[in-house]
Order: C-alpha cells, then structure tokens, then sequence
C-alpha cells in the first residue's frame, strides 16, 4: 500500500533586511533550490504602470512625479515620501493592497508556477511594514555590515550617505528586523555562499514539514 501524498502546505519564507543587504540575491538563492518568488518591487512596479494608480498618485503628489513621457517617475515619487511621513502613509495606504498576498494565496501562486515548488519567498521591501510577515512560516535575516551596504548603494544607486541613511531611517530599525527574523544569512565578503546558507535553511523547514505531516 502506497504512502499517503503530504498535503502539509509549503512554507512561506520571507525576506528580511537592510537597504543593499542583497536581499534579492538571497532570494534567488531560494529560487536556485526550487523556490518560487514574488518579487512585490517588481509588483510595484507594474502597479504603478497602471492609469488607476497613476490618477490616484496625481491626485495625492501632483504632476512633479511623471517625467517627460507621463510615466511615475519612482525617483520623484521617493523624494518626496522620504521627506514627508504622512506622503509616505499615503503612499504605502495606495499600494499595499494592490500587492498583498495572503499565505493561501503565495502558495497557490508557487504551486501554480511549480507544482513541485519547494516553497514560497516573499521578497517585499517593506515586509514588516507592509505587515506581510504575518503571512509567513519563517523569516529570514539577510546580514549586511552597513559600510558595505552603503557602498553598494552608492554605486548602484548613486545615493549619497544622507538618502541612504533618510531612507533607512524610514524603515523598522535594522536590529528589530533581525530580531524578528528566525533565521539569517550572512551576505558580505568572507561569508559562506548563500546557496548553501538557503539550503540549510530550506532544509529545517522542509525536515518540520515532513514531522508535521507525519
């Protein structure tokens, strides 16, 4: 007689840390496992692309935030909710809704993509914020001293110290974060590979998954 198939749900992971940590890195170091991921940048993205959400952001920010061919300029749009707490609630009020999932919904979306998906990665920058960290069986702590972190956003970016250090300071203190977060992966020169970091960790969950099951 044949075993029973697991009906235990995946986990849903999600990705935690500071502005430059590599969290999409590490992300896709789940992804290399047979994760599946949301990206919710990239979903902010399309949301934005959006004539809906890009009425409502005329209405909140005015015309200052399209560029010269009438799309959200993101750059624009970050000026000034960094700047401004009550534009940022704004803002976070917009979009947010349009890019939640509930756990149901990210393991459906994993399943259907793979149905051999090993589990579900939130990769959302605002994962606490946006309060998606509910939704989640494990979180994980992407590690990134602050020096590199910075410079990483300087070149990528081009932001100076002080746009980095505003932003992060709109943002959970980095130190909640990590102490929020069951798990963690060191991301800097000198650390262990990520992949083998994520395998690691895909295998505690997937080892309580099976326990649970049986």
């Amino acid at each position: 007689m044949g075993e029973s198939p697991d009906t235990t749900p995946i986990p849903v992971i999600g990705i935690a840390g500071g502005i430059g940590s590599g969290k999409s890195t590490a992300a896709r170091a789940f992804e290399e496992l047979g994760c599946y991921v949301i990206d919710f940048d990239a979903d902010v993205q399309a949301a934005l692309e959006t004539e809906g959400v890009s009425a409502s952001l005329a209405e909140l920010f005015g015309a200052d935030v399209f560029d010269s061919s009438g799309r959200v300029d993101r750059g624009a749009v970050a000026r000034i909710v960094f700047a401004n707490e009550a534009a940022r609630k704004k803002l976070e009020r917009l979009l947010h809704p349009i890019v939640w999932r509930t756990k149901a919904e990210a393991i459906a979306e994993g399943q259907a993509a793979d149905p051999d998906c090993r589990g579900v990665i939130m990769d959302a920058p605002l994962l606490f914020e946006a309060g998606l960290h509910k939704e989640c069986d494990a979180l994980v702590f992407v590690h990134t001293p602050r020096d590199i972190r910075l410079q990483r956003v300087r070149e990528s970016r081009g932001w100076s110290e002080e746009e980095f250090a505003d932003r992060e300071a709109a943002q959970i203190p980095n130190d909640e974060k990590r102490s929020r977060c069951g798990y963690i992966i060191a991301n800097h020169d000198g650390s262990e590979d990520l992949q083998v970091q994520a395998g690691r960790i895909l295998a505690i969950l997937q080892k309580r998954r099976g326990a649970t099951a049986s």
